[in-house]
């Protein structure tokens, strides 16, 4: 037979997962490819509660992996802690799920992109600024109609926060 195939027209997120990912490569950083899963540990050293912040895999892989990840941060701070000393710069992102309960149903599955810049700054601050950079340059790129910054200040339910500036 002959003919020609239709075209799909495809998932627009699809279409934007890939330009994020391009602009972010061309930034400078590395993509980061991790496990969705996380242990009890690493949800609490996060400052989240893992029985009400995370669900709970019935068949667990390994004691590391007793959790369906609930926040990006857990895996890009893990690496960052795995990799420091063995690396000068740790410049790196990734584009995956996270996973929140609802009761009675499936996981809330949310798409999220999570960005750091780790080791030796040139000048204080530069990590901030080139984040900044990726942050702006991303909105423009996806046409985003608002977009601001806000200051995070470290609290009980986000210790995790002093370990960044400014």
């Amino acid at each position: 037979p002959q003919g020609a195939l239709s075209q799909s027209p495809g998932n627009p997120q699809f279409g934007h997962e890939h330009d994020i990912k391009e602009a972010l490569r061309g930034a400078g950083l590395t993509e980061m490819y991790t496990y969705s899963f996380v242990s009890r540990q690493d949800i609490s050293r996060a400052g989240l509660d893992p029985d009400r912040d995370a669900l709970a895999l019935a068949n667990p892989l390994t004691s590391e992996m007793t959790h369906m990840r609930p926040w990006l941060g857990i895996s890009i701070l893990k690496a960052v802690a795995d990799n420091q000393k063995s690396r000068d710069e740790l410049n790196l992102f990734e584009l995956s799920s996270e996973y929140h309960p609802r009761t009675g149903e499936l996981p809330d599955e949310r798409q999220k992109l999570i960005v750091t810049y780790g080791g030796r700054e040139g000048r204080e601050g530069a990590h901030f600024y080139s984040v900044k950079g990726v942050a702006e340059h991303l909105a423009s790129m996806l046409a985003l109609p608002s977009f601001s910054y806000e200051k995070v200040v470290a609290t009980a339910g986000a210790p995790w926060v002093k370990h960044y500036h400014p």
